[in-house]
């Protein structure tokens, strides 16, 4: 019956009742709640069991977790058997979603320390060994199953860094309390899956170490493998082999780190080999290898566990291939950065407040560890970077009591460089005024190079493009303090090539931003830095098209100030610029909550000029007004103009004494302008104000200029000479420049001078995307010859000088691209109309024009040689060489043709010049890209119709091409027009096309080479009479009088002709004719020679044959010399001759008998005609009869 109830009560009692004294019990032995929410079961048969449902043991006050332990459900099952001998065999024991909350609180108490005070029986003999382990007698304890299912271990250090193992199912089972052990399990690190594995075999076996194994892997980023040995007893140790690889290394750093930041280039694998030996008070791993992608290190750690943990370390790293590392990153696929988003996120968990707020994480040093030392030595041979070498590589830090040691890093950089650094690190409160801010270093750093300019192409650093033998020295040394809301450079000695800058800066990092500058440069050269000096005349700048939305106002001017607090002082001893010097540069000056106060920003000498401005400028609203003054003064101009890359003028010593003065009162919302320019005898003032607040902002400018003598003003700025032309007495301008209901301002100017007046009236909006305006403009004077000789004094026309000129127009467009259009001209007679169009957009300007003009009369707007204004011919477009002189070999000045394009129609009703008249003129011309395309110019003249075209190509070896085409010209009419004696009359058809290629005009006219033809019809030949020479042919009888005849022919007289025509062909400038040929019912001319342009010389035969005397001999006349005044020189000695020989015949005729008559009176022809030796034959019987 006892033992029945033995058995039997158990199941029968209500053990819920027994919950109290339980949770008394607990609390006695832990000093913490434990509270059992579920049910309670015992039972004894068939199987002795437990069962215990929501068990929850508490945690220390002020925990993150409530509980420490938590498990929903345990079971356990007991062998019956073993019971009663008194042994222990678990035959099933199940934890159910337990839950254990590790924590160490920022106080320093830890969740698993329980405070309860030990009993003096409680306190274990140390010296008395652990008999779990020692075999000894005693319950025997069996393990068959052990299951934990959905287990969660949580450690949470005093930083609140986390450590979570969650997703726990694990199985194990144990011969014995001594062993061995086997456990294999699931469970998710930090969200990742893993596996572990675990064996252990018999502790406690007396000179038989354990063997242990274990195995832990986590997915796909690792894998941990221990094999080895544990000695157990009062001196436990494990020892054995380590092997830690990984596919991913950034994976399983990321893990680790809880998605702290790691480096990119760990995407690689690697791997970690190690002879473990650890015991309580000391782990060792040495024979370290590792390997990270195809880099190799070796190295020991030594790990004390005795009092404050402390880790000794020391890396030997070879060759690092840091390029091919970075090179394999660039390659990385779209899926692997997905899984490095997804490693990161595993890792990283649920984001920050911060990040969630969307503030930026401020800058701040790694953490010191504390309640652990630490030393590393660190060795890298060579890394591959950049494809340079970066060598001897150097590293030491020691750690000691939140203490961190910088006592070494250094390496030798490209460029002949070497850097270092060392300093201390520390935590807590600085005691330098730095704040208390964490992790502060104090250190100094040291950098110097034989070539910067290599250093800085192996760092990427755009350098600019200056002379070889700049950029090459750097040192730089200094002082400096960092940490999270500051950094510091104290005792800064910067050298640069000759130059040295020496003091020291700051930047706050937290809270607003601060820039304090404190430096002092001796000097610079910038000059020995340009490869060439900018031109001085840079070409139109057109401003890009930048749209802006909805009209919003761009930032007022100062709103930078409002960023950052700042307090600068810098000196410049001496700098070199443009060939200019400027000296004792200084400014000091504060920023504060939005406002700049500029003590001084001063310039002793600025290429002989001093500079001073001082005031404030604010930027904050509802500070008060600003109020800045400047002021520049220069005794010498021309060096300050120099200095600021203006195109100076002819004399700059005329600009006499320059000075700038003026203030700005007020705030970027709205401020008063008054600036007064003082220069070259004259004064420009600017006053008014500006408003910012708003956009487009509102302008009210008033300026107002004048000059006492625009003749000297002329003078100092163009060099004109006051003395060459009329007096011009005063100059005035006026400008005025408001903002009206609309973006655009209203513009209005006015200029008076010389008796001419200049206005100009409309609306010009800066503030469009691309700034426009539109313009009427006017321009008026009395005298239009005495407006031109304000820029051409020397210019003295001919005619009447009383001709007003007004000029009108309407300039409209931006600065890319504008048009003139209305525009009036009306200069004395002289009549015209038109339009123009600007572009700026391409490459080179282009200008499209169209002029239509009524009659034109040159010749009184020509220059008179009688008043002294030259010579009364218009210039040629292409110089000619005048008589005596040749061509010039000066190069061929067509580099304007290669700066603009443009197209061109012209129109003239008419164009008189003298006695040329031109009427219904067209002019089509086209210049793109230096090439001036000549597509038509015509008109008609003298009765006739006369037209052009061509083009000039103005490359590196110009080339010209022409034709030209006269139709039906009256010959008498152009040669009396040119003042003349008219040599022939007649109807004129003229072709001719040459070409011809040179950089001079006389490699140009060397080089022509062409072809033409002419023709004149109806036609009468003058300065020579052909007929009268045929007609008294007959009379004539001897040379003398041939001769006389002859050159009273060719001294006046006329001829007519039928026609007069001839072709002609040009080569290497000589043109040459071989057919041109006379046509007269008196006989024919024909003309043969060349015409040698380069030599300026004529070489031509003009042959005449008689038409009534065919058996004459012909006469010529060479016509050779300049071409300006050739030489005519008659040839007539075969005519001559034939003459004495018709006069000798003719006399001795005389002395022939009669010819026989036949019967019917008639003489009788002879057979043959009588040779002059037949002749001579008869004639001499009849002399001897004498």
């Amino acid at each position: 019956m006892l033992l029945a109830a033995v058995f039997l009560v158990p199941s029968l009692v209500d053990w819920n009742g027994y919950k109290p004294r339980i949770a008394e019990a607990v609390r006695e032995t832990t000093g913490r709640d434990l509270v059992i929410e579920g049910d309670i079961g015992l039972s004894i048969l068939p199987t002795p069991t437990l069962s215990v449902g929501g068990v929850r043991l508490r945690n220390l006050e002020g925990a993150s977790s409530p509980d420490l332990v938590r498990v929903k459900a345990l079971d356990v099952e007991v062998a019956l058997r073993p019971l009663l001998t008194g042994d222990i065999e678990v035959k099933r024991l199940v934890l159910v979603e337990p839950f254990i909350a590790l924590e160490e609180l920022p106080d320093g108490r830890r969740s698993w320390d329980f405070t309860v005070p030990q009993q003096a029986s409680d306190i274990p003999d140390e010296t008395a060994g652990d008999s779990a382990f020692t075999g000894d007698g005693g319950t025997s304890v069996t393990l068959d199953d052990v299951r934990i299912e959905n287990g969660t271990l949580l450690y949470r250090s005093a930083d609140g860094a986390e450590q979570r193992f969650d997703k726990l199912s694990l199985s194990l089972n144990a011969q014995s309390l001594q062993g061995p052990y086997q456990a294999k399990g699931n469970l998710a690190y930090q969200g990742v899956p893993a596996t572990i594995e675990v064996s252990v075999g018999r502790i406690g076996l007396p000179g038989k170490p354990a063997p242990v194994y274990l195995n832990l892997g986590l997915a796909d980023r690792g894998t941990l493998v221990l094999s080895g040995a544990m000695q157990g007893g009062a001196e436990p140790r494990l020892t054995g082999k380590l092997e830690l690889d990984s596919p991913d290394v950034l994976a399983l750093a990321a893990t680790a780190s809880r998605g702290g930041a790691v480096l990119p280039l760990l995407r690689q694998p690697g791997s970690l080999r190690a002879t473990l030996s650890a015991t309580p008070q000391a782990v060792a791993l040495d024979d370290m290898r590792l390997a990270l992608g195809e880099a190799q290190a070796t190295g020991a750690v030594n790990i004390r566990l005795e009092g404050t943990p402390s880790v000794d370390a020391v890396l030997e790293v070879g060759r690092f291939d840091l390029d091919r590392m970075m090179a394999a990153q660039s390659g990385t696929g779209t899926a692997q950065r997905s899984g490095q988003r997804q490693v990161q996120s595993q890792a990283q968990g649920q984001p920050s407040q911060a990040q969630q707020a969307g503030q930026a994480i401020p800058f701040a040093l790694p953490a010191i560890p504390v309640g652990v030392n630490l030393t590393l030595d660190l060795t890298v041979d060579a890394i591959d970077y950049r494809g340079r070498l970066v060598r001897q590589v150097r590293g030491n830090v020691a750690v000691q009591d939140g203490r961190m040691a910088l006592n070494q890093l250094s390496a030798q950089l490209p460029g002949g460089a070497e850097a270092s650094l060392y300093g201390v690190a520390t935590s807590g409160p600085s005691g330098t005024g730095m704040g208390d801010s964490g992790t502060r270093f104090e250190g100094s750093a040291e950098l110097t190079a034989t070539s910067m300019r290599d250093l800085a192409v192996w760092l990427q650093l755009g350098l600019p493009d200056v002379p070889a033998e700049r950029l090459r020295s750097l040192s730089l040394q200094t002082d400096l303090a960092v940490d999270s809301t500051e950094l510091r450079l104290a005792s800064l000695d910067l050298r640069v090539d000759a130059s040295k800058l020496a003091g020291s800066a700051s930047y706050r990092f937290a809270g607003r931003p601060f820039v304090g500058l404190s430096l002092s440069l001796d000097r610079i050269n910038l000059d020995g830095y340009a490869v060439q000096p900018p031109a001085l005349l840079p070409g139109p700048v057109v401003p890009e098209q930048m749209p802006r939305t909805n009209n919003e106002a761009p930032p007022p001017p100062l709103e930078f100030l409002k960023s950052f607090d700042a307090e600068v002082k810098l000196t410049v001893g001496h700098v070199t610029l443009r060939g200019q010097q400027l000296r004792d540069i200084n400014l000091d000056a504060t920023v504060r909550d939005g406002v700049a106060y500029v003590r001084e920003a001063a310039v002793a000498d600025f290429a002989g000029a001093r500079v001073g401005l001082g005031g404030t400028l604010t930027a904050r609203e509802g500070a008060s007004a600003g109020d800045l003054g400047f002021k520049l003064e220069a005794r010498e101009p021309a060096r300050l103009l120099q200095l600021l890359n203006v195109p100076t003028v002819p004399n700059p010593a005329q600009l006499g004494r320059l000075e700038l003065s003026g203030r700005l009162v007020g705030t970027p919302e709205a401020f008063d302008i008054d600036t007064t320019l003082t220069a070259a005898g004259g004064q420009v003032k600017v006053t008014g104000g500006m408003a910012l607040a708003q956009f487009p902002p509102k302008i009210d400018l008033v300026a107002e200029g004048s000059h006492p003598d625009f003749g000297k003003l002329l003078k100092t700025l163009l060099g004109r000479d006051p003395e060459a032309g009329p007096a011009l007495e005063d100059f005035r301008l006026w400008l005025t420049a408001k903002s009206g209901d609309t973006d655009a301002m209203a513009v209005n100017g006015r200029i008076e001078a010389a008796g001419g007046m200049f206005t100009m009236e409309g609306d010009v909006n800066p503030f469009a995307p691309s700034p426009t305006f539109a313009l009427a403009l006017d321009l008026r004077h009395g005298n239009a010859v005495r407006f031109l000789r304000i820029f051409a004094p020397d210019y003295r026309p001919g005619g009447t000088r009383d001709r007003p000129l007004e000029v009108t127009a309407r300039l409209a467009g931006n600065a890319a691209a504008f048009t003139l259009g209305d525009l009036k001209l009306r200069a004395g007679t002289v009549e015209a109309t038109g339009n123009a169009a600007v572009s700026l957009s391409a490459a080179r300007p282009k200008i499209t024009a169209k002029l239509d003009a009524g009659e034109i009369q040159l010749e009184p707007w020509l220059p008179d040689p009688a008043r002294g204004g030259g010579d009364a011919r218009p210039a040629a477009p292409v110089p000619l060489p005048v008589s005596g002189g040749g061509w010039s070999a000066e190069p061929l000045r067509l580099t304007a043709l290669r700066s603009v394009d443009a197209e061109l129609t012209a129109t003239a009703r008419t164009v008189l010049y003298d006695a040329y008249r031109v009427e219904d003129v067209l002019a089509l011309v086209a210049l793109q890209d230096g090439v001036l395309d000549i597509s038509k110019i015509n008109g008609t003249m003298f009765g006739g119709s006369i037209g052009m075209n061509g083009r000039l190509v103005a490359a590196d070896m110009p080339t010209v091409r022409a034709e030209f085409q006269v139709r039906n010209a009256d010959l008498r009419a152009a040669t009396t027009a040119a003042g003349q004696p008219p040599r022939v009359r007649g109807l004129l058809d003229f072709d001719m096309q040459v070409n011809g290629r040179g950089q001079s005009e006389a490699a140009m006219v060397s080089s022509l080479a062409g072809n033409g033809r002419f023709a004149v019809r109806e036609g009468v030949a003058e300065g020579f009479d052909l007929q009268s020479i045929s007609d008294r042919l007959e009379e004539l009888n001897d040379a003398a009088a041939f001769l006389t005849l002859a050159r009273a022919a060719f001294a006046g007289g006329e001829t007519p002709f039928q026609r007069l025509d001839g072709s002609f062909t040009i080569t290497d400038g000589v043109a040459r004719t071989e057919d041109t040929q006379l046509v007269a019912s008196a006989g024919e001319g024909k003309v043969t020679g060349i015409a040698d342009l380069p030599r300026q010389q004529v070489d031509a035969t003009a042959a005449f044959t008689l038409t009534r005397h065919p058996s004459a001999p012909p006469f010529s006349a060479s016509i050779t010399g300049p071409l300006a005044d050739p030489a005519v020189n008659l040839r007539t000695r075969e005519l001559e001759a034939f003459l004495v020989q018709r006069a000798v015949e003719r006399g001795l005729m005389r002395l022939l008998p009669p010819q026989q008559q036949d019967s019917s009176g008639t003489q009788t022809a002879p057979a043959s005609p009588a040779t002059p030796a037949d002749k001579l034959r008869q004639i001499i019987p009849e002399l001897l009869k004498r």
